[in-house]
């Protein structure tokens, strides 16, 4: 197991989705795994993003029913029983419907070869989600990052009297995705009141580049370099923490539908309102 590396399963419900790490000290891996109506998740271990020919698999949770199945980074899914999703989405749609102990197919081309693969799908490890009560009042972790674009700093250190949302994010998130135009209207309309959004991923300089040229924003991106994310106890993303000018946590949002990015709103009009220490 690699020590940079963060295993995480997908939660779907009440129409939101939501990434868990089942170790804090592993970097984000999609591994499908979603509500099936009898409240236990089923489990297949892989990371996707579509691809020519299908879905490119970015990463297979070892030890996962994907990873059993012989699925390596690199192949092309097919398909998936009698489907060919082409989106990760679709695919996260096709296990929520089964239920572990469930064996499935996998058609995967592997340069010019197609195999078929056989996947008994597993129960998804139980882990809480992160919660608010922990970090909220308290003084913020230090952030350590490496700026990949924007105009901040990406320490809490030079970012001290400033009002700072850190979104922990992916670009394998559709939640994620789906916030940064949001985000990007907060950077635009409060930067120079004082606020700060810093969105900070796990993932290669490259593959975030590759999205930031497909979905440009504004404001400070930067990668993870030294565990920021365990510091602030993530386990799911979109994960958004707002911290004050004087560096105290004031609120954390585990997922990100209308109403949070409503409430996270009103919280930085309010903070900015305050005066710096």
């Amino acid at each position: 197991m690699r020590p940079s590396r963060t295993f995480c399963w997908l939660v779907i419900f009440a129409g939101a989705a939501l990434f868990f790490f089942a170790s804090p000290r592993e970097v984000s891996v999609v591994a499908h795994a979603a509500p099936n109506g009898g409240g236990t998740r089923a489990f297949l271990g892989l990371a996707t993003q579509p691809g020519p020919d299908g879905l490119v698999v970015v990463e297979v949770v070892p030890g996962s029913p994907a990873a059993l199945a012989g699925v390596r980074p690199g192949d092309t899914l097919a398909r998936i029983e009698d489907a060919t999703p082409r989106t990760h989405d679709e695919l996260v749609a096709l296990v929520a419907a089964w239920v572990p102990g469930r064996a499935i197919s996998l058609q995967m081309r592997r340069g010019s070869s197609i195999s078929s693969l056989r996947a008994t799908l597993a129960a998804a490890p139980r882990e809480a989600a992160p919660t608010a009560g922990t970090l909220v009042g308290a003084p913020a972790p230090e952030v350590h990052a490496d700026r990949i674009a924007g105009p901040d700093a990406v320490s809490l250190q030079g970012l001290r009297g400033r009002v700072v949302v850190l979104d922990f994010w992916a670009t394998w998130c559709g939640p994620c995705r789906r916030i940064m135009p949001e985000l990007d209207r907060m950077h635009r309309q409060y930067h120079d009141r004082g606020l700060t959004v810093l969105g900070l991923t796990d993932e290669r300089q490259e593959r975030v580049r590759a999205h930031l040229a497909r979905s440009p924003v504004a404001y400070t991106i930067a990668r993870d370099l030294d565990g920021t994310s365990r510091r602030f106890g993530v386990r799911a993303v979109p994960t958004l923490v707002v911290i004050d000018r004087a560096g105290q946590v004031r609120d954390l949002t585990v997922g990100a539908d209308g109403s949070a990015l409503a409430r996270l709103r009103a919280t930085v009009e309010r903070l900015l309102a305050e005066p710096a220490p």
